[in-house]
């Protein structure tokens, strides 16, 4: 005895293929349907940082995460050299644990008043070096230089100068930092006073000494 299905020749229709929205794995891109996010989206400042300078040798400006987690990373390099420098000098300063924070900031600068001078000539001294060449530990593990007009390392004098009025950046609460969240170029007051540019460091390997 055989089924229906059997007696008459009939099968069941297989179920429809969905066809596939595009090739997956690491290149799949979709089926475009979407379109690409418009550029308000994307953000302004994605397309400045990818924007080649028509100066400093024609470089890409420097994205604002890379240079942020360059900073950080100076700043900590930085804080630990001057506080080896006011350790030499003896400094000690003594607050009574029972305050509360804002007075103990309070008279911790109080005490460091005289000891500004030293802390200020550190910070200099200490950048200067990284300033002259064009990148600092920071600015090398990130892909970062720092160049001059013509797209070359600043230089001794340059970079002393960029040195120098990195000081009046840090001050107050480092707005001449911040002032490079909506300059054109992402540049620092310390930039602009130096004529320095903050640029990504060329892929090919060649070098931006001083010609």
């Amino acid at each position: 005895m055989t089924s229906e299905a059997a007696s008459t020749g009939s099968t069941a229709p297989a179920p429809r293929r969905r066809e596939p929205l595009g090739h997956p794995g690491l290149t799949w891109a979709g089926d475009g349907a979407l379109g690409a996010p418009p550029a308000a989206v994307r953000g302004e400042w994605r397309a400045v940082e990818a924007a080649a300078l028509p100066i400093a040798g024609g470089r890409a400006i420097a994205p604002l995460p890379a240079r942020l987690a360059a900073f950080i990373i100076d700043e900590l390099l930085l804080s630990f050299v001057v506080g080896v420098v006011t350790s030499i000098a003896g400094v000690e300063v003594m607050v009574d644990p029972g305050v509360d924070f804002a007075t103990a900031l309070a008279e911790t600068q109080r005490q460091m008043q005289p000891m500004l001078p030293l802390i200020y000539a550190t910070q200099v001294l200490f950048r200067w070096p990284w300033n002259a060449i064009g990148w600092s530990p920071g600015k090398r593990l990130l892909g970062l230089r720092v160049v001059d007009a013509e797209g070359h390392a600043p230089g001794l004098l340059r970079g002393f100068v960029r040195s120098l009025f990195a000081l009046a950046s840090d001050l107050p609460l480092f707005i001449g930092y911040v002032w490079a969240l909506f300059d054109g170029e992402r540049r620092a007051w310390h930039d602009h006073l130096a004529r320095t540019w903050v640029v990504r460091a060329r892929d090919d390997g060649a070098d931006i000494e001083r010609r």
